[in-house]
């Protein structure tokens, strides 16, 4: 599983679709994939800008030491949900990450 930086950019990057928004939702999991976060949370909405591609900032949850019993190596493990349209087809594509302090 990749480990990612509170604070660092994430590139999306549509290689084989064009659609001109995302909505991205940051779950935190256990070890099994389980969600144990709130699963009702606001997506962050993003628009592309250019070639299709978009960034956001992988940001740490205010909340995180609420999951600390679900931590790997005192790492949360992070649930990125991807959510756009594509020909009036809505579509999902999800990614595991280790969110980690600098």
């Amino acid at each position: 599983m990749p480990m990612i930086d509170f604070g660092e950019k994430i590139e999306i990057e549509a290689l084989n679709f064009e659609t001109t928004e995302f909505e991205v939702y940051d779950y935190i999991v256990d070890e099994r994939g389980n969600i144990v976060s709130d699963y009702d949370i606001n997506p962050l909405i993003l628009t592309s800008v250019e070639d299709g591609n978009i960034e956001f900032i992988f940001e740490k949850s205010e909340d995180l030491e609420r999951y600390y019993e679900y931590m790997v190596e005192e790492k949360s493990i992070h649930c990125l949900l991807i959510r756009s349209k594509i020909n009036k087809s809505s579509f999902a594509f999800a990614t595991l990450v280790l969110g980690q302090s600098k």
